[in-house]
């Protein structure tokens, strides 16, 4: 084996150390238990367990109406809502830490946060 060979088997060696490392810091940063918390005009309105075998509807009212959302093996979206453009309906699914879905006509928001920062849960 030439010494190239030894250099380019390293890197790719290291390259794919890499992917693995990365793999496992995507994971770290995900909670355990998501929750997804549901804000009306900015006060917290409902914390949600997103869980994959529970399949539930919510409504949350907002100043223009009515804004509905619902949970899905693990997933919440909004399904409805008064507002204009309906948006917050076309941005579908989430899941993951960090996401969220705003309605700004109705002041209704969702998001993902850590169980960890939260005090009460809706199962």
């Amino acid at each position: 084996m030439k010494r190239g060979d030894k250099i380019l088997i390293g890197i790719l060696l290291l390259i794919v150390l890499a992917f693995f490392m990365l793999a496992e810091a995507r994971k770290a940063n995900e909670p355990a238990n998501k929750i997804a918390v549901v804000r009306v005009k900015g006060e917290i309105e409902q914390k949600i367990e997103l869980v994959e075998d529970r399949n539930n509807e919510f409504n949350f009212i907002g100043p223009m109406g009515i804004s509905r959302a619902r949970l899905e093996n693990g997933k919440i979206k909004m399904i409805s809502s008064p507002c204009k453009d309906k948006i917050c309906i076309k941005q579908g699914h989430i899941s993951t830490g960090g996401q969220s879905i705003v309605c700004v006509p109705n002041q209704v928001s969702i998001s993902i946060e850590k169980e960890d920062e939260l005090d009460e849960i809706t199962r």
